[in-house]
């Protein structure tokens, strides 16, 4: 049976991991919980590659943890601190690309840190005047491309692309180099071919659920307050 992990934070009082898998009645049961040391604010997390591990970000603690998988009991193996690095970085969420690096947004700032598996910092990448006011998400596609979630204003997910110095944004993809969502993004995820799914919180207008294809192409695929109001 496929065991499946679930990150579940409750508040900012408690945090808890859980491992659950399916009975032979094909419901799911509990197979652990895991507490993580701190306050209790992680939010991001996002597996390795391989399955075996998981990043969790902190928002208060400021920092990056990896938890083991691969034995029976969940075991930290690595810390890194963000607000080291900067003060104003807070972990609300990671991303695990294809080569194993591990991209994770300052989100209080505009800088995204990229670390190798084990968590050393190799860069830190500067965003600011890319349209971007606050990301609270990031993901990279299998070409090195980088796309940013904006969590103020409207400008949904910007895709940038390497420049000679830095990045910039790719103008082709999208409008203007956005796929405007209308409302806040955080934490999207991208798919093998590059397809992005990106939950938008509407403020007021409705929560809802967006495609973003390879060319930037927006499709709303289900509006969710609309899904949990009818009861299904």
């Amino acid at each position: 049976m496929k065991r499946v992990n679930v990150l579940i934070s409750l508040g900012v009082v408690a945090i808890l991991f859980f491992g659950i898998v399916p009975n032979a009645l094909g419901s799911w049961v509990l197979d652990g919980e895991f507490r993580i040391p701190g306050t209790g604010s992680y939010r991001g997390m996002a597996l390795t590659n391989d399955e075996q591990g998981l990043y969790v970000t902190g928002i208060q603690e400021r920092n990056v943890v990896l938890i083991d998988l691969s034995g029976k009991t969940p075991l930290i193996t690595q810390t890194t601190s963000i607000g080291s690095i900067n003060p104003k970085a807070c972990g609300k969420a990671v991303f695990v690309a294809t080569d194993d690096r591990v991209w994770v947004p300052a989100s209080d700032d505009l800088e995204v840190y990229e670390f190798t598996a084990d968590l050393k910092l190799v860069a830190i990448h500067d965003i600011r005047g890319l349209g971007v006011s606050k990301c609270e998400g990031v993901l990279v596609d299998g070409e090195g491309n980088l796309y940013l979630a904006e969590r103020s204003g409207t400008a949904g997910v910007v895709k940038l692309k390497k420049a000679e110095a830095g990045w910039q944004r790719d103008t082709d993809w999208g409008i203007n180099g956005a796929a405007e969502l209308g409302g806040e993004v955080r934490c999207p995820i991208i798919d093998a071919v590059g397809t992005i799914y990106a939950g938008v919180w509407g403020g007021g207008t409705g929560d809802k659920l967006f495609k973003v294809d390879q060319q930037g192409n927006k499709e709303e695929l289900f509006a969710m307050c609309l899904v949990l109001q009818s009861g299904n």
